[in-house]
């Protein structure tokens, strides 16, 4: 994924490390409350309010999980369980880190969604000039809406996303493709006029 989403995610980790250690403790997103315990290089050790036991979360995994969360802007709790078991603690940890944009809501089958109050912008028309796609990274742009129409004969097109760390969509060309075939009919019928 992006580095700077990287670069994020260990910043934000860092900054709510110091939020923690200075203030002892949590709330989860239901409320209840997680108690600073240890810190070491590579996990963050706490102490729930209802658990006997410390439960230790990988750093790594932390830095990792802000980074899903930073790059594909929601997330609810099953999204990660694949960084940690202690899903309700991380979810805590991750609205805290993103509290200022973020917003938790129950979905109707009581799973909880965190989602990122802000939008990601795609350029479009960037497939044909690259000149576009300089402007588009000096403005610190990284998504591009690319139509299929333009890009289907083109030969390592790909190359446009791998070389300057683009992520895309691909429109289907649909309309391009009913639009060309519409004027070649109309072209046809004024030769034949």
């Amino acid at each position: 994924m992006i580095k700077q989403y990287e670069l994020k995610a260990r910043t934000e980790e860092r900054r709510f490390i110091r939020y923690l250690q200075k203030q002892g403790y949590f709330h989860t997103v239901q409320g209840r409350i997680n108690y600073f315990v240890n810190l070491s290089q590579e996990y963050l050790v706490i102490k729930t309010s209802v658990g006997r036991s410390d439960i230790q979360i990988s750093r790594k995994q932390l830095r990792k999980s802000i980074h899903f969360v930073w790059f594909n802007r929601t997330a609810i709790r099953n999204d990660l369980q694949r960084f940690t078991k202690y899903t309700s603690a991380l979810l805590g940890i991750l609205f805290e880190v993103f509290k200022e944009q973020a917003l938790v809501k129950r979905l109707k089958n009581g799973l909880l969604r965190l989602s990122l109050n802000s939008l990601r912008f795609f350029a479009s028309g960037a497939e044909r000039d690259p000149a576009i796609r300089n402007l588009i990274k000096a403005a610190g742009g990284n998504f591009l809406l690319l139509n299929y129409f333009h890009i289907r004969h083109q030969k390592n097109w790909s190359r446009i996303l791998e070389d300057d760390d683009y992520y895309c969509l691909i429109d289907s060309g649909a309309f391009s493709v009913y639009n060309q075939k519409r004027k070649n009919r109309t072209e046809a019928d004024c030769k034949f006029s």
